[in-house]
């Protein structure tokens, strides 16, 4: 049995790490990243939340 665990990512400190998703005048707007990691083979993948990805769909259609 395969199991994935979902784990807050950090940066800098206790920062998450974060994904770019549009440059402001003086602070830059992005989305969390967060990691999956799989505890039988040791993987880790990164994700966004679902709202996160649909936000970013609904910026790529407004540009």
């Amino acid at each position: 049995m395969r199991a994935k665990k979902e784990m807050k990512t950090m940066t800098y400190g206790a920062m998450p790490l974060k994904l770019e998703t549009k440059k402001g005048l003086f602070i830059n707007q992005g989305i969390e990243v967060k990691a999956l990691l799989d505890t039988e083979t040791e993987e880790v993948t990164f994700k966004i939340s679902d709202e996160d990805l649909e936000r970013i769909k609904v910026q790529k259609k407004d540009k």
